[in-house]
């Protein structure tokens, strides 16, 4: 079949101002020049060879940024056709082998995950629950202060009902009792108590009201884009590409929530930029500051609401072992550590059926190496996150490889620190012992 990619156009589609083409790429422009549909293969399959040695995934090169190279690839049949077999009893072998390895796959994810849970890390709890308790004292010290200063009846009743609408719409997502205690643990009462406790406070600021009315959109906001988060993966299991480049994008929004989002919702409630102007004389510091308390326990309620929904999905999936890759929708922590831990033919499991074709070593080859950004995204999340899977702290792609860390490594590795006493490190490198 004679090749179908025009010149102009390929050459124009692989263009690129920063980079050279190689003696390589100019072997697949001559030969799609003159229509020689050999002479292409061979040079292409070189070209991707040679992204391999470098330890690159050719997919991702500049040359392919519009899926040109990909489109040859596939006209040129680099991956070859489906495999044929010489008889009945081949064919029927082949398909005893690829079964076996997916069944040791299946064992080794329920292995994985057997007996597991997700929960809170216990460093998170003992820092939330400090700095809430702090920013509950700070509203109750400015409840007293603002006792006698004029505040319109109706205008608090409103603001308290907008306080606890806010406060509902951002756990809407859990269990009632979860609800509860997650209220309980951020606000140390119920919505309703601390609705009523804070609207006084609130209702001192000029644009009190408004501000809270704001806070309702942005809590329904926030309930909304929970909602769609069971649906935001959708991916094509033939399609390695697909899958590799739908995944990074689930870790990338998930570490930007993790690690900048946050602000997002700091910035949304917030008593600064809505115009606080409070009367009271010296009593205006401690009110602002007041307020500024509530937008940040609000803040705290949304992400640890989003965490522990997370984590009782995830936790319903290791009870049930529903072990792929629905484990990224419902709980991403989880997703992430079966990316981390699993072996690359694991995941890589996702063009099994090519597994025979010509060629099939060099794609295989290729989504080792696309692999690789997937899992370093998935370890920082694992990191930041606060959810962790109790006992997989040493695993592969968990442990976290900080100085500290591998001199530990190092140090036990020598036959040292074997009991229960730590080993100092500082005097083992005294001693020279590393």
């Amino acid at each position: 079949m004679p090749i179908t990619i025009n010149y102009d156009q390929w050459m124009k589609r692989t263009y690129s101002r920063t980079r050279r083409r190689s003696a390589t790429l100019k072997r697949i422009d001559e030969a799609i020049r003159i229509r020689h549909e050999p002479a292409a293969k061979s040079a292409l399959e070189e070209w991707i060879k040679e992204h391999t040695r470098s330890n690159k995934d050719w997919h991702r090169s500049v040359r392919n940024s519009d899926g040109v190279v990909e489109a040859l690839a596939k006209e040129l049949r680099i991956m070859g056709s489906t495999v044929v077999y010489r008889n009945t009893g081949e064919e029927m072998d082949d398909k005893l082998a690829k079964a076996h390895i997916r069944r040791e796959q299946r064992l080794a994810k329920q292995k994985m995950f057997t007996g597991k849970q997700v929960r809170f890390k216990r460093s998170f709890w003992g820092v939330a629950e400090k700095e809430s308790k702090r920013k509950v004292a700070a509203l109750k010290a400015a409840a007293l202060t603002t006792k006698g200063l004029a505040s319109k009846a109706k205008q608090v009743k409103d603001i308290a009902k907008n306080i606890e609408t806010v406060i509902n719409a951002i756990t809407g997502n859990l269990e009632p009792e979860e609800a509860s205690k997650v209220i309980a643990f951020v606000f140390g009462q119920s919505a309703a108590d601390f609705a009523l406790e804070a609207a006084p406070i609130i209702g001192l600021a000029t644009s009190g009201l408004k501000a809270t009315t704001a806070w309702v959109g942005v809590a329904m906001t926030i309930k909304s884009s929970n909602d769609m988060e069971s649906r935001r993966i959708e991916i094509r299991m033939g399609d390695p590409s697909a899958a590799l480049d739908a995944v990074i994008q689930i870790l990338d929004r998930d570490i930007k929530r993790q690690v900048a989002d946050g602000a997002i919702h700091t910035t949304a409630f917030t008593a600064k930029g809505i115009g606080v102007i409070v009367d009271g004389g010296a009593a205006t510091g401690t009110i602002v500051g007041a307020i500024e308390s509530i937008a940040s326990l609000l803040n705290t309620l949304v992400d640890i609401s989003i965490d522990v929904r997370q984590k009782s999905a995830g936790n319903k999936l290791l009870a049930a072992g529903d072990f792929d890759l629905n484990l990224f929708s419902e709980c991403p922590i989880l997703g992430c550590y079966y990316i981390v831990i699993q072996d690359d033919s694991t995941i890589m499991d996702f063009d099994f059926k090519n597994m025979g074709k010509h060629n099939w070593q060099m794609e295989a080859q290729r989504l080792k190496i696309a692999i690789k950004p997937v899992v370093e995204k998935a370890g920082k999340l694992i990191a930041k996150s606060r959810l962790e899977i109790p006992g997989m702290e040493s695993a592969k792609g968990v442990y976290q490889t900080s100085l500290l860390n591998k001199l530990k490594v190092f140090y036990k590795s020598k036959g040292h620190g074997q009991s229960s006493k730590q080993p100092d490190i500082v005097e083992a490198v005294v001693k020279g012992d590393i």
